[in-house]
């Protein structure tokens, strides 16, 4: 049986976990996919739960977020008031601790109010994908195909990062 907890020795299921309120699906479901397309195991709702029942919703989101090396919380304040996002977010920082990445969307007061252990870490506005997409690339080492120089990739043609979708 996997412990759970920072001090975990074991290997994890997941490279990273993202948590994101519903309404945020439009911004970060791009980002999970260009992820999974790099070949990183993203634990993403969307796609990894497919259950009715609320008890085994929440059971699911539990191990995800004890089984991943990193997090990524999509917050504003509609997360922060939502009770399931504050569970969420409570497991993650027991089991990842510093391992989390907080991307701002936007940056408001009550989510930095409800959630003060968010700004020990890495917490971040949002501006655009590529940007999220370097923060992860910078804190964790994966891989998500982007080069971190100073000069930004001309991504205009590709259709990922326009938003026409």
């Amino acid at each position: 049986m996997r412990e759970i907890g920072m001090n975990n020795t074991c290997k994890p299921n997941f490279d990273i976990f993202i948590s994101y309120r519903s309404e945020n699906i439009h911004t970060v479901r791009p980002i999970a996919e260009h992820l999974m397309g790099c070949g990183i195991k993203v634990w993403f709702a969307e796609y990894k739960v497919l259950l009715k029942g609320r008890e085994r919703f929440n059971k699911a989101i539990r191990e995800g977020a004890t089984n991943c090396s990193y997090g990524l919380c999509f917050t504003n304040d509609s997360y922060a008031q939502s009770e399931h996002c504050k569970k969420k977010c409570k497991c993650f920082w027991i089991a990842l601790g510093h391992k989390i990445i907080n991307i701002c969307h936007p940056k408001q007061p009550l989510t930095l109010n409800k959630f003060p252990d968010l700004q020990k870490g890495n917490t971040f506005n949002y501006s655009d994908s590529i940007q999220v997409l370097k923060i992860i690339q910078s804190i964790t080492g994966f891989d998500t195909g982007l080069s971190l120089d100073k000069n930004p990739i001309d991504r205009s043609k590709d259709i990922f990062f326009n938003k026409w979708y």
